[in-house]
């Protein structure tokens, strides 16, 4: 056996380390969560709670700007503001689904096994309403014979919301069609057979499939599309709404932008005044290894929101400098941005950047939006325009909006070019496909 002794170098990542990188990528509401796990573990921390819901003097005349400025606003300033409120005080009790059938089945005008089996079959119904399971797997998994599962399905099928017990698409539609009087038998059949083709705008396809005019199959295919092809999204799914808290706040000084954190966590932490007495007693070894442990755990934690504080606002500022125009409304868009060039400016990796930016959202008066929004990609065609992938997409949005005619992508091109937006045929096909606008064929009438 051949021993040899080796020197090379390895670079390992501290497990701080490792944690501080977590910190740094987590948004305002894990943040939260994590103190809460970490104050139940380490008594030498403590969070000032809250007197009220009154915000700093200066952070409250910058809220009241912004709730002046755009209804969105004002909006999501209201909502969030009672929602904080509201739900440590109250369970929030939504509709289910289930429960809404359920209210609907009459016990006494049925059998045990009968009733039991809608109930088991209410039960294994998807989130929006369908029975996407056969019904054979379903008898062979309960102790129900097929032919009482078919009668309870028939009888889930008779309940309100119409199409709920469907065996997919095609099929829920073709439920809420036969529900209408008079029956559309026309659009029944296309709803079962030809959804593809309505799709893609095909009626002459469809009309001479069925021997029909094209005026007929518009009306069917304008009566189909009217449905609700997952009627159980409609009910609770049996959770609170979540709203997003932001994390940047911009507001507008004149012709300047100021800049702040809309809740910073670090000054809510202190050192509880108990614990850290008795680290200057003599409680024994054991007690005093493990409250000198806390505490540098403590102490790092500290540091570490304080460090992420700083990043996370440093990088926002670079971002209005670079923003400016887009945040005072002398421009609709961002301008192309990289997260390479916040990097350099900072001094820090890329990885950082990306990391304090995820998941991360910024207050302004034009709304709210992730800090990822103000990172558009350049216009393929050209790396050195100031162009934005996010501005010829609207240019495109607005060219086809206007269209009499469906225009192809070559034509589509040509036009955006003329507009001083050079892009090619497979860029436009990618950007309306990006934007779910279908080709010319399938906007025609």
């Amino acid at each position: 056996m051949d021993l040899q002794i080796t020197q090379k170098q390895i670079q390992t990542i501290a497990p701080q380390m490792i944690q501080s990188m977590e910190l740094l990528q987590m948004n305002a509401q894990e943040l939260s969560e994590y103190l809460d796990n970490v104050l139940a573990e380490n008594p030498l921390l403590d969070r000032d709670e809250p007197q009220g819901p009154a915000p700093e003097p200066e952070l409250a005349e910058r809220l009241q700007w912004l709730y002046a400025s755009d209804p969105q606003n004002r909006s999501y300033q209201h909502e969030s503001e009672e929602k904080e409120r509201m739900i440590p005080d109250q369970q929030w009790e939504q509709e289910s689904l289930y429960r809404h059938l359920l209210g609907q089945l009459d016990e006494s005008s049925m059998s045990a096994p009968l009733y039991a089996a809608c109930i088991f079959l209410i039960s294994s119904l998807c989130p929006s309403g369908w029975l996407d399971e056969p019904l054979p797997e379903l008898a062979r998994a309960s102790a129900f014979p097929l032919p009482l599962l078919e009668q309870a399905l028939e009888i889930i099928q008779s309940l309100d919301p119409v199409g709920v017990g469907a065996r997919g698409f095609a099929h829920c539609l073709q439920l809420q069609l036969l529900a209408q009087e008079p029956v559309d038998t026309l659009a029944v059949t296309i709803a079962g057979e030809y959804l593809e083709h309505l799709s893609r705008h095909h009626y002459h396809h469809i009309a001479k499939a069925l021997q029909c005019t094209e005026d007929q199959v518009r009306q069917s295919c304008q009566r189909i599309r009217a449905l609700n092809p997952r009627p159980g999204l409609a009910f609770a799914g049996g959770s609170a709404t979540a709203y997003v808290v932001p994390d940047i706040l911009i507001t507008r000084e004149g012709s300047e932008l100021a800049v702040q954190l809309y809740r910073d966590p670090a000054p809510s932490l202190h050192f509880n005044s108990y614990y850290l007495g008795l680290l200057q007693e003599d409680h024994g070894p054991e007690v005093k290894a493990y409250l000198n442990d806390r505490l540098k755990q403590a102490t790092w934690l500290q540091q570490t929101i304080c460090q992420r504080s700083d990043t996370i606002l440093r990088c926002a500022r670079y971002i209005a400098q670079r923003q400016k125009a887009f945040f005072l409304l002398d421009q609709p868009h961002p301008q192309p941005l990289t997260m390479a060039a916040v990097a350099e400016h900072l001094g820090v990796h890329e990885s950082t950047v990306s990391r304090a930016l995820k998941d991360k959202y910024l207050q302004c008066s034009r709304g709210l939006y992730p800090l990822s929004f103000f990172f558009p990609r350049r216009l393929e065609a050209n790396q050195d325009s100031d162009t934005s992938a996010q501005e010829v997409k609207e240019a495109l949005r607005q060219l086809i909006a206007a269209e009499e005619q469906p225009l192809s992508d070559e034509a589509l091109s040509r036009q955006l070019t003329a507009a001083g937006y050079p892009v090619s045929r497979r860029t436009v096909a990618k950007y309306r496909s990006q934007l779910q606008i279908p080709s010319a064929s399938g906007r025609k009438h």
